[in-house]
């Protein structure tokens, strides 16, 4: 019988005992993206707003080196991000596993071990991705491309949205546990994939219960954390155009400032959350992932054996 409230107190405590989770969190989470500088102030994202597709366009082809930048930017920023936010993942994964096996996260041994599976990792990643752009694609375009009476593309576009939820739930799990057997295991992508694959039916209800628990913990932390960042942050801004409008600059820079580490806060209780879940299902993988040590046990009886004949 699992004990979920044990898997939540194990994990939490190590993610409040070993900071360094945190970290890698904070790049899983997306930390390192425009949001986490303050993507509202960005020129770009102003130009956007203010001018329509077509002027914008028209913009880019008169200013070629612009668009050129642009484009180069983006390139950069995707490629960065997709390789940070996969080798913490990888990272996460490796950490957790030396925190439960040796009560110590070993930072430095992992970062080694880690670059070993990075491709591997992007590679399902990229999968993941694909499979949910298909399964979104078939499920929700064609009701939308249809001459159809409007009532009766709701219910198809309600029907297909009954349908993706728990594909898409399926998928990522998936996903989720084919990293673990690459990182943790060294197995390729065809193995791993199919062993998560069997891992997922299996076990499902044993996964699905421990989402439950976590979606319970995420909804109680967004009210009393997340909530409450929000909330400062939308105090600071009100405080900020009140100082404004009356020309009371003396406290807009430290009213700046807080606003801004009450983003910075939001970011590392994210990157909290990220390690928290990632440990959580990490134990509960190691729990219920029973066929790979009953298979490693028969593998050594046959080499026990043979050697004795």
């Amino acid at each position: 019988m699992i004990s979920y409230s044990e898997i939540v107190k194990k994990a939490f405590y190590a993610t409040v005992t070993h900071p360094s989770l945190w970290l890698f969190g904070l790049f899983a989470v997306g930390g390192f993206n425009l949001n986490f500088l303050n993507f509202e102030n960005v020129p770009l994202r102003k130009m956007v707003l203010e001018h329509d597709i077509l002027n914008l366009a028209i913009y880019f082809q008169s200013h070629p080196a612009v668009l050129a930048t642009a484009s180069l930017a983006v390139l950069f920023f995707s490629v960065f991000g997709l390789v940070a936010t996969n080798w913490s993942r990888i990272m996460l994964i490796l950490l957790g596993d030396s925190i439960i096996k040796t009560q110590k996260p070993q930072v430095a041994e992992q970062i080694k071990k880690s670059g070993n599976s990075l491709w591997l990792v992007i590679q399902i990643s990229m999968i993941t991705v694909v499979f949910m752009l298909i399964v979104a694609g078939v499920l929700f375009v064609p009701p939308l491309l249809l001459d159809i009476d409007q009532s009766f593309k709701i219910l198809l576009l309600e029907i297909g949205t009954v349908i993706f939820l728990p594909l898409a739930f399926a998928i990522s799990c998936i996903n989720i546990f084919t990293t673990f057997y690459a990182v943790l295991y060294k197995k390729t992508l065809s193995v791993a994939l199919n062993l998560s694959t069997d891992f997922f039916v299996s076990r499902w209800t044993q996964i699905l219960g421990l989402v439950a628990v976590l979606t319970i913990v995420y909804f109680i932390c967004f009210v009393f954390g997340v909530a409450l960042i929000f909330c400062a942050r939308a105090f600071f801004g009100l405080l900020l155009l009140i100082l404004a409008k009356f020309n009371i600059f003396s406290f807009s820079a430290i009213i700046g400032i807080l606003k801004t580490g009450s983003n910075v806060l939001l970011w590392f209780l994210l990157a909290g959350l990220s390690a928290f879940f990632n440990q959580t299902l990490l134990i509960l993988f190691f729990m219920l992932n029973t066929p790979i040590a009953s298979e490693n046990t028969l593998e050594q009886a046959k080499v026990s054996a043979a050697a004795h004949i």
